[in-house]
């Protein structure tokens, strides 16, 4: 009897047991399931952000490399070889400093030949002119000669004539004295005929001179010479400017072609660089505007710099090409004013300032909403008791849009405040965000305070199963009946 009893009550208190744990397991359920979907109903999942102050100035950057303020090509114009080498890449040189030297013997060689050609030319030319000056002064005496004899035929002609008429024209002497008149008209006529023609020669003489003294003298001699002078000046190639050298294109024994780069010299006493600029920015870049530099090889310093240049022409000899295709065309120079240890081809960036404003308390300009009266606000998040937010209204005074930002110039938002980070959420939507974090941790602790019952309850019932399904226990007692 008593044993039966013992096994009947067995199972009765492992039955309320069981019924008790699935009862507290479905409560639980049910809750966790009514406080899921309490939050998830009516609500999105949005990102928000603290209010930051930050620097409101307005930018470009740009990327370039390093260069001397000015670059130097070193040519030669003589067509000799080269001899001597002196600098490598890299070379500081002062200016006047010899880079090379060329072989000179053959361009001397052809300067003295030159020279005897145009003394010889000179002297052929001399002649010449002495010969002319001669023949000019041949025929003036000439011509001076024939016009004192034509004057003294005419006034032995008129003193005949006079004689004449004092002669009984019946005289021999009348007779004598007219055939000596007539014996002069015609020396008269010949010498005035034979005059024209030496006053010609005159003139013609004197204009063979006149030329040449306007006639340009073959000078193809003396260019050949001035040519080689040049020539022989370059075989000494010195440094122009003082600088670094960062380019060599000749060896020893190279045949230079005159006009080729032979070296060339960067001024390093001041550095810039050479950036391209968008074709969005083009138009905001002009010379004077500030600009601050920094290079990975100097860390973290700062270097000021100012554009020295704007080329507002689109290269477009680069269009259809690689190049082309990944700058804009246009491009802008920076030249640094400070002091730098930056080397010639270092890589570095630059901020051309467009506007300097300063640090001002600011947000993304999209995320600005305006009223019907045209007053603007800002949703930011406020915490329910229930541990959702709703998205409530901020009013703000805005400034100036700069880049992606709004200045915030007054209203109720202040730096650190949260504000929603999402244009498409409305005021009073109910929404999950990120602060919602700090809300489940009290959410949690709620949890925990209520979760002791539950675990005392289930401790019972498992302290119930221990009694109940204790095989050592009901068989001790078992034990002891059975031995009574």
């Amino acid at each position: 009897m008593k044993k039966g009893f013992l096994k009947s009550k067995k199972s009765k208190v492992l039955l309320v047991v069981l019924i008790v744990i699935v009862v507290i397991v479905a409560i639980i359920a049910k809750a966790c399931s009514a406080m899921v979907s309490s939050v998830s109903d009516g609500m999105m999942f949005v990102e928000v952000k603290q209010a930051e102050i930050r620097d409101l100035s307005d930018y470009i950057s740009v990327t370039g490399d390093a260069e001397g303020v000015s670059k130097t090509n070193v040519t030669s114009k003589a067509a000799a070889e080269i001899t001597a080498v002196n600098v490598a890449v890299g070379d500081e040189v002062s200016e006047g400093d010899v880079l090379a030297t060329l072989d000179s013997s053959s361009i001397s060689s052809q300067i003295s030949s030159t020279k005897t050609s145009i003394s010889n030319q000179q002297a052929l030319t001399q002649n010449t002119y002495n010969q002319n000056q001669r023949a000019l002064e041949q025929a003036q005496a000439d011509y001076n000669s024939a016009s004192e004899k034509l004057a003294a035929d005419r006034a032995a002609l008129d003193s005949k004539n006079a004689t004449l008429a004092t002669l009984d024209p019946a005289s021999e002497d009348y007779a004598r004295v007219s055939g000596e008149i007539e014996q002069l008209k015609l020396s008269i006529a010949s010498e005035e005929s034979g005059l024209t023609s030496l006053s010609r020669a005159v003139e013609t003489a004197q204009n063979v001179v006149d030329m040449e003294k306007y006639q340009s003298s073959d000078n193809s001699l003396s260019t050949t010479l001035d040519g080689l002078e040049d020539q022989l000046a370059d075989c000494e190639l010195t440094a122009p400017i003082s600088g670094v050298v960062t380019a060599v294109n000749v060896s020893v024994g190279d045949s230079n072609t005159p006009g080729a780069v032979l070296f060339t010299i960067e001024d390093t006493s001041t550095m810039k660089i050479t950036v391209s600029i968008e074709e969005k920015d083009i138009l905001r870049v002009n010379e004077g505007q500030e600009a601050i530099i920094t290079s990975n090889a100097l860390g973290d310093k700062k270097m000021s710099g100012i554009v020295s240049k704007v080329v507002k022409v689109k290269n477009k000899s680069t269009a259809g090409t690689d190049t082309a295709a990944t700058t804009s065309g246009y491009s802008a120079e920076i030249t640094i004013l400070d002091d730098t240890d930056l080397l010639v081809g270092m890589s570095t960036k630059a901020k051309i300032v467009i506007s300097k404003r300063g640090n001002a308390l600011a947000v993304p300009y999209d995320l600005v909403k305006y009223d019907d009266n045209g007053n603007a606000y800002i949703l930011v998040p406020e915490a329910q008791e229930d541990g959702t937010y709703i998205a409530k209204r901020c009013d703000i005074e805005v400034g100036e849009e700069i880049d992606y930002y709004t200045e915030v110039t007054g209203g109720d938002l202040k730096a650190g405040d949260y504000f929603i980070y999402d244009y498409s959420v409305e005021e009073g939507d109910v929404i999950v965000c990120d602060l919602q974090f700090g809300l489940e941790e009290e959410n949690t602790e709620n949890i925990d305070d209520i979760m002791p019952e539950t675990e005392e309850v289930q401790t019972s019932g498992t302290e119930a199963v221990e009694v109940i399904d204790g095989t050592e226990a009901v068989e001790e007692e078992e034990t002891e009946e059975a031995a009574e």
